[in-house]
C-alpha cells in the first residue's frame, strides 16, 4: 500500500496511507505493528478484526493495538481509501497509563452528543 511518512519525531509518526485496491481485490491479512490512532480521511472500506466487521467511511476513527491481525475489505464502487495514522511507541502508550490497551479493542461508533 502506498504510503508516506509525514512526520516522525520522538515517539510520534504520521503516515499517510493512499490504498489503491477496488471492488475486486481479495482481502488478505495484515496485522497492526504498533499503537496508532488513524482517521479515514478518503473513501470507505470494511475492516475486520478480533472477530467483528465494521464499515468505515470518511471521518471515521480506527484504534490498532499492536498485534493485533485485521482485514480490510472494498466492496464499494472505485477505489482510492485515505487514512492519516498517527503511530505511536509502546512506551508512549505506557506512559498514558496504556489507556488504549484498557480501551475495547474494536473500533467504536460515534455516540450521540447530548445537548
Amino acid at each position: 500500500m502506498p504510503e508516506t511518512t509525514v512526520l516522525r519525531r520522538g515517539a510520534l509518526t504520521v503516515v499517510d496511507y493512499r490504498c489503491p485496491l477496488h471492488a475486486n481485490s481479495p482481502p488478505f491479512p495484515e496485522q497492526h505493528g504498533c499503537p496508532s490512532v488513524s482517521y479515514v480521511r478518503k473513501g470507505s472500506f470494511g475492516y475486520t478484526c478480533r472477530g467483528q466487521a465494521f464499515e468505515l467511511v470518511v471521518g471515521s476513527v480506527l484504534v490498532g493495538h499492536t498485534g493485533d491481525e485485521f482485514t480490510c475489505t472494498h466492496d464499494h464502487v472505485g477505489g482510492g481509501d485515505g487514512c492519516l495514522s498517527f503511530q505511536l511507541t509502546p512506551d508512549v502508550t505506557e506512559a498514558l497509563g496504556d489507556a488504549l490497551a484498557t480501551r475495547r479493542r474494536a473500533p467504536r461508533r460515534p455516540s450521540s452528543l447530548s445537548t
